[in-house]
């Protein structure tokens, strides 16, 4: 059966096909080369050599042994295959130059876990989303690095982070305005103008987001008195088509149920904010692709 349905097939319909197979069964490689990168600060090296670095450049700088220096070649190969690394040949040896990506300035610092932090904060500020607001918590802030950005493009905005005290315990403010308090999202918020979200909710069931907005609108004063939930997620299906970002976004909603997380589209939100008691006059500002700040009100 399997030979009849493949006798009816072109010769490069079977290569093209086979081809695509075989990326599959081996999409991990992709991931365990791009770790590797990451964990030798490959990006970094090749930043800080002006944003072209030869394979000589890269081991001296990450002091690979001589012995791994073909195999960090198929590393560096495999992720020029495959966006990450850009590679053009050498005026004079030929050999392949490295450069970034777009994709790949986001590794750069990757680290910091908050590339995308002073691009929104510019972007809320042009939706004005931070207009008239005199205090902020952001909630499950970690390290405050959001707050950071926050505090010092807004310095009239006293901001709070607030997190679980193992993680409170660990930070470090470089802003005077910024205040970290520990708690539990689950029990209680600190009272403040408007609450942030970031990234937050998908970790979440539905019954523990409607729990968590809960807690948030105790903590907000009513609308008219400019109380507010700020949520930076993703919302699925508001790209409009575009294939690489639904493959994108279908293959994070698997990813989530690693941590029985769930990535949402724009009904389930709805019913999410409806059932914390939220109105359903709510606003959502596309960023980014599929990810969006959402403006929920009391």
């Amino acid at each position: 059966m399997t030979l009849r349905l493949l006798a009816e097939v072109s010769p490069q319909d079977l290569l093209v096909s086979l081809s695509e197979l075989q990326t599959h069964v081996h999409g991990y490689i992709k991931s365990m080369a791009l770790k590797c990168a990451v964990d030798l600060s490959i990006p970094e090296t090749i930043h800080r050599r002006g944003g072209a670095a030869t394979l000589a450049d890269i081991v001296a700088d990450t002091k690979i042994h001589p012995a791994k220096v073909p195999d960090l070649q198929r590393v560096m190969e495999v992720l020029s295959t495959t966006g990450i690394f850009t590679a053009t040949a050498g005026k004079d040896s030929g050999d392949p130059v490295y450069g970034l990506t777009t994709a790949c300035r986001f590794l750069v610092g990757y680290r910091n876990l908050s590339p995308m932090v002073p691009f929104l904060v510019v972007i809320m500020d042009k939706g004005r989303i931070f207009r008239g607001l005199s205090s902020l918590v952001d909630v499950g802030g970690g390290h405050g690095a959001a707050a950071q950005v926050i505090a010092s493009a807004f310095p009239r905005i006293k901001c709070m982070v607030l997190d679980l005290p193992h993680v409170v315990s660990q930070a470090t403010a470089s802003d005077g305005n910024i205040h970290f308090i520990e708690g539990d999202m689950f029990e209680s918020i600190p009272p403040a103008d408007a609450v942030l979200l970031k990234n937050i909710l998908h970790d979440w069931s539905d019954e523990n987001c409607v729990k968590i907005l809960q807690r948030c609108k105790q903590a907000i004063p009513s609308r008219t008195a400019g109380g507010k939930v700020i949520i930076i997620e993703m919302v699925r299906g508001s790209s409009q088509g575009d294939s690489k970002i639904n493959e994108m976004e279908v293959i994070r909603n698997m990813f989530m149920l690693s941590i029985n997380g769930v990535e949402r589209d724009i009904n389930e939100w709805k019913k999410i904010f409806s059932d914390a008691g939220f109105s359903d006059d709510y606003k959502i500002m596309p960023v980014l692709g599929p990810f969006s700040v959402i403006e929920i009100y009391p």
